[in-house]
């Protein structure tokens, strides 16, 4: 009986040692690896008994930054665009506002940010340009060059529609001849065996086919009952 209390008292003494063994393993690899982030040398040095050793440091933790737009990733031409109204936003990854700009001149728009809010730097959003689409929490582009950062963003233009107008005149007395049928066919078609995109009837101002976003393409104009010269 005693000697299978010795055992289990060995036993006991075994595990703990193993846990505090354990323990002290993992404290190790915590105090070892859990520093995390960038690490940038910024000198060596071998100090020698008594030394006094002096020595700056220099570090970018602001960066002039640029935001500018391209139409596409693949093209290297910025957009030269102006837009007072235009309203650019910066959002970390909780979607939380870094920044918000107003204003886009040529195609730019500058402010100086802090490192750590580059690095966080996850979605944009811009409003308010005249010819483009709004963005919202797009990806953003970040590069660096120095201590300059760029932010390039992608914008879609707009689909608008689109008209064809001018003046309808006769040949003869040169005179603005209003009532006249004038039909848009898509190009190629037959006029007669084919339906019209758009039509529409001249006036003593001339003539105006409108065309939605959906019909953009290439059309045949056509009069109808008269010659054109």
């Amino acid at each position: 009986m005693k000697d299978i209390k010795k055992i289990n008292k060995k036993i006991w003494i075994l595990l703990a040692t193993t846990a505090a063994v354990s323990c002290l393993i993992l404290a190790v690899a915590i105090k070892t690896y859990g520093i995390t982030g960038m690490f940038d040398k910024a000198f060596s040095k071998t100090l020698t008994s008594g030394e006094q050793y002096e020595r700056n440091i220099t570090v970018r933790k602001f960066y002039n930054t640029t935001i500018r737009f391209k139409k596409t990733i693949n093209i290297t031409t910025y957009l030269p665009f102006n837009g007072s109204d235009a309203v650019v936003i910066l959002k970390g990854a909780t979607g939380s506002e870094i920044v918000r700009l107003s204003g886009i001149e040529n195609g730019k728009a500058y402010l100086v940010m802090d490192k750590r809010d580059l690095d966080v730097l996850s979605m944009v959003s811009v409003s308010g340009v005249a010819d483009y689409e709004d963005v919202t929490d797009q990806l953003p582009i970040v590069s660096y060059s120095g201590t300059t950062a760029y932010i390039t963003i992608i914008l879609t233009q707009k689909v608008l529609p689109a008209t064809i107008f001018g003046l309808v005149t006769d040949e003869l007395t040169n005179q603005a001849v209003s009532g006249i049928e004038l039909y848009a066919f898509s190009g190629g078609a037959d006029p007669i065996a084919s339906q019209p995109a758009v039509w529409n009837l001249t006036t003593e101002s001339g003539y105006i086919l409108t065309f939605n976003t959906s019909q953009l393409g290439s059309y045949d104009v056509y009069v109808k009952d008269y010659s054109v010269s």
